[in-house]
């Protein structure tokens, strides 16, 4: 494991002298092997004391029998002329203790359950006691977390609310279906498909948001074809003389829907387009019927190209 290394006892005295810039001291021969072979990535602090006690710590990250390969001038002090026998001892030092300490934990070298809530104390792992960043997406392996490593009730308490599951039900797909608000109100989509606004029990008043107590209105002061978004809504004719068309299934309207068709003043047609019929009821007559001024029909797709219409006006 990269990180510093250990021996008991080791100490030695230099073979030679040697300037602030040498990189490789060598032991009294024999000694060397009373000091660690660090192996990649690993390495041992080492401090060299002279006679009247000056101190130099270097970091030892090599050893070939009694040659050390290190780096000078560690932990504030500084690389100086070291000189024929002065001491070198494999010394605990800070730096050593630091690494020991911020060490990231090898999964391989902690048995299975040896970390049980009876050998933590309350509280012991708590926000403060992690550092920021500390845990990391990349520091967790795939499995970790899941419902059984987690007290009861916390990861929930945490979010503020309770998740809800998305899909994977019974006769469902597994989209993600997005629900918020607009600023005026609560829309609806799944995936990248956008369905609109929510049907709620309060109608605000706004036309563009049908609720349990108003329609959505659609204004349409000129010849119009009916389309897909007319479901459900109430189209105004208010002036003049215009034509309103019921679509043949190239629009591609749902069995059941229903249009609310209202003229408050002017002359308006209803029209068939391309192969869709108009069946008048209760008579069953077919074809195109006239709208009077402040007459209001009901348009219902009642079967393929086929269209019922009544109401007060229209004859």
């Amino acid at each position: 494991m990269a990180g510093p290394v250990f021996t008991n006892n080791a100490v030695g005295t230099l073979a030679a002298a040697y300037g602030p810039g040498a990189t490789a001291l060598t032991l009294t021969a024999g000694q060397g092997a009373r000091f660690p072979s660090p192996l990649a990535g690993e390495w041992f602090p080492v401090t060299v004391v002279d006679v009247l006690n000056n101190i130099e710590i270097v970091k030892c990250t090599a050893r070939i029998a009694d040659t050390l390969t290190v780096v000078r001038g560690q932990e504030g002090t500084v690389a100086r002329n070291l000189g024929v026998g002065e001491k070198v001892e494999h010394r605990l030092t800070a730096a050593a203790l630091i690494a020991i300490r911020d060490r990231a934990l090898d999964p391989t070298q902690i048995p299975d359950a040896s970390i049980t809530a009876a050998k933590l104390g309350l509280n012991a792992v708590t926000n403060p006691a992690i550092a920021d960043n500390a845990v990391t997406a990349r520091n967790i392996q795939p499995g970790q977390v899941n419902a059984s490593h987690l007290w009861p009730g916390t990861a929930e308490a945490n979010l503020g609310f309770s998740p809800v599951q998305q899909g994977g039900g019974a006769g469902q797909g597994t989209n993600k279906i997005y629900m918020g608000w607009s600023g005026t109100r609560v829309k609806l989509q799944v995936d990248g498909t956008d369905l609109g606004n929510l049907l709620t029990a309060q109608h605000n008043g706004d036309p563009s948001g049908a609720g349990y107590r108003g329609m959505v209105i659609n204004d349409q002061n000129a010849n119009y074809v009916m389309g897909l978004t007319d479901a459900g809504r109430q189209v105004v004719h208010y002036a003049g003389s215009h034509t309103y068309y019921l679509p043949d299934d190239s629009v591609p309207f749902q069995r059941g829907i229903i249009i609310n068709i209202v003229n408050l003043a002017g002359g308006l047609t209803l029209q068939p387009s391309g192969g869709a019929q108009i069946v008048w009821v209760p008579s069953g007559a077919v074809g195109g019927r006239t709208l009077a001024a402040n007459g209001m029909c009901v348009a219902m797709k009642v079967n393929a190209n086929i269209w019922w219409v009544s109401g007060p006006g229209l004859s």
